[in-house]
């Protein structure tokens, strides 16, 4: 996993979530909707009753059993005249019902409903109905869970397609424009068009990048700010050794003409003065020279 390039990895991370999610819907509903399914069939039984029950009251017996027979044959749901049973404890029901009285999953559902005869006499309607929850349950779950599934399953590929393709798409922005960005393109930006993390991330590297571009320009001014004080540091050294060369050849040649008294140099009080000034003259192209060279201490406000 870890050697996977950003979209085959965003795809399986997004598409392993979305199906587990997918699964444990469809168990969830696999295992609920038996009860669901028994409470339905409760209220159908319930409602089937009450409305057949209405029907038949104030009719014959014959035609009862008769019409509750030829229900009976088209109808989940069995329905009898209730014979009499002197044990109010028991329930009794008909012999073709369908029903296995030994299943752990299978629901006996019945309803009993009092009804009045033409002659005037009581009689209970019953009303039977069987529901084998798990059977029914997985029966119906077949028909529609492996298309509801299946569906389900596409639709994450999508999405899983889609989300990982965007974010692909925006790390390969990224990297091809900090590229150009690294050739110091100044024209190169990235295109922000949100305001979520990854919006304020592109923000953020175009930030950096103005103000590296920035930070360029400024050491490239000082740069030849420095580039032209250094030739001027180089002119004014090369000006002042000529300056320095010329009043002490001339002092040497004073002092040995004074120290051998040739010619005219015998005057020494004459030419001692002169000594002084060439030398006063020295001290200060020194001092300049001095100055110059402690500018290499400056602070940058200070040497500008």
């Amino acid at each position: 996993m870890e050697k996977l390039k950003i979209f085959p990895k965003m795809f399986i991370q997004i598409f392993s979530v979305l199906g587990i999610i997918i699964i444990l819907v469809h168990l969830l509903v696999f295992f609920i909707f038996p009860k669901t399914y028994l409470e339905t069939r409760k209220e159908e039984v319930y409602n089937k009753a009450n409305e057949i029950s209405s029907i038949m009251n104030g009719k014959e017996i014959k035609y009862i059993e008769q019409t509750l027979e030829l229900y009976s044959k088209s109808s989940e749901i069995k329905a009898f005249i209730k014979e009499r049973n002197n044990n109010n404890n028991e329930i009794q029901i008909k012999d073709n019902i369908d029903a296995n009285l030994e299943s752990n999953s299978n629901s006996l559902i019945i309803e009993e409903r009092e009804i009045k005869l033409n002659d005037g006499k009581k009689t209970y309607l019953q009303f039977v109905s069987t529901a084998d929850m798990q059977k029914d349950a997985k029966d119906l779950s077949l028909k529609f869970l492996p298309y509801s599934l299946l569906i389900s399953i596409l639709f994450s590929t999508i999405i899983s397609l889609i989300y990982a393709k965007l974010i692909k798409n925006n790390v390969q922005e990224i990297q091809i424009v900090t590229d150009k960005m690294m050739k110091l393109d100044k024209k190169i930006r990235l295109e922000v068009s949100s305001n979520d993390e990854v919006g304020e991330l592109k923000q953020q590297i175009n930030d950096l990048y103005s103000t590296l571009l920035r930070t360029i320009d400024d050491l490239e001014f000082k740069n030849k700010e420095i580039l032209k004080l250094e030739k001027l540091k180089y002119d004014f050294f090369k000006g002042a050794s000529h300056e320095l060369k010329t009043p002490l050849a001339s002092l040497k040649i004073i002092l040995e003409n004074m120290k051998y008294n040739i010619g005219k140099y015998k005057e020494r009080d004459i030419y001692i003065n002169e000594c002084i000034e060439i030398v006063d003259s020295l001290t200060k192209n020194i001092s300049q020279i001095l100055s110059v060279h402690s500018i290499e201490n400056l602070n940058n406000d200070e040497e500008y």
